[in-house]
């Protein structure tokens, strides 16, 4: 079994938080999550692993769909933008290539290991 989690993430203190939530507390659901998930989803789809919950189903249909502008929805994200204006633009860039990495991290005991 593998589970792909589109997580989301905390906005950083200088970020807008959403009405009635405060920094610490709020969470961003980011589309680069979501594109990534799709994207994991696809390729296991594509090594003939096809069983998959409907949000599964639903971020490798976002990823499919969307492939082809990927790079420009991420790097308009709210945290892309605040990215570059920590001056990682190259992160942000790398961030959207498609198998570059052979090493994938895992979350054991609330820490990520390669």
């Amino acid at each position: 079994m593998v589970a792909i989690v589109a997580a989301g993430e905390r906005p950083s203190h200088g970020s807008a938080v959403a009405a009635g939530a405060t920094a610490a507390d709020a969470i961003r659901f980011a589309i680069e999550d979501q594109l990534a998930a799709g994207a994991v989803v696809d390729a296991l789809v594509g090594l003939g692993i096809d069983h998959t919950s409907p949000e599964a189903a639903v971020a490798c249909a976002a990823f499919e769909g969307l492939q082809h502008a990927a790079t420009h929805l991420i790097g308009a994200s709210g945290s892309a933008v605040e990215l570059v204006e920590q001056g990682f633009r190259a992160d942000v860039r790398f961030a959207t290539e498609l198998d570059v990495a052979e090493v994938v991290p895992e979350l054991r005991h609330g820490v990520f290991r390669a």
